[in-house]
């Protein structure tokens, strides 16, 4: 069929490619997502996800450990936590980095990356912890909750965004 109107047509036949073309990149999305995935047993994500939790923990250690000497120090507790936060996060990329991701990226990009994840972490901890507190859960038993709930949330945002995994390292 001929077309009378090239004008009209042409724009007709540009978004239909568009169309064509971005039902081939969601396509593409989902066969790469697909594929982070299912690219390790569930054996390999279990032990991956433990590793990510070990370096949860020793985070903690590296925050409270340099948070307690400064106060010992005489530092004020405020400033003195806000330190061992950043001791903490260093903790954890290093050892994200190292340990338990396979980073595709250089060490620039994924700090950059594992920042801003750090940013949105800082916010859910607050709004999560805030909902559960006006929900009456105990202080203590609220900030347990949130970090439990935002140990997984954490682990896919790395996973999948911070550190683009697709196994863990054997080195």
């Amino acid at each position: 069929m001929v077309c009378s109107h090239a004008p009209a047509c042409t724009a007709i036949a540009y978004f239909n490619m568009a169309a064509e073309s971005q039902d081939e990149v969601i396509s593409g999305n989902f066969k790469r997502y697909h594929r982070l995935i299912y690219s390790v047993s569930q054996a390999e994500w279990l032990r991956e996800f433990a590793l990510h939790v070990l370096t949860g923990i020793l985070t903690v250690v590296a925050h409270y450990s340099v948070m307690w000497l400064l106060v010992q120090g005489g530092m004020a507790a405020v400033p003195a936590s806000g330190i061992g936060f950043l001791a903490g996060a260093a903790t954890r990329f290093v050892l994200s980095y190292t340990k338990v991701f396979s980073p595709a990226d250089s060490v620039p990009v994924t700090l950059a990356r594992f920042l801003v994840a750090l940013g949105f972490q800082w916010l859910a901890n607050i709004a999560v912890l805030d909902f559960l507190l006006e929900a009456g859960l105990r202080i203590w038993l609220a900030q347990f909750s949130t970090t439990v709930i935002l140990t997984f949330i954490n682990y896919l945002a790395y996973r999948f965004w911070v550190f683009k995994a697709g196994s863990r390292r054997l080195d």
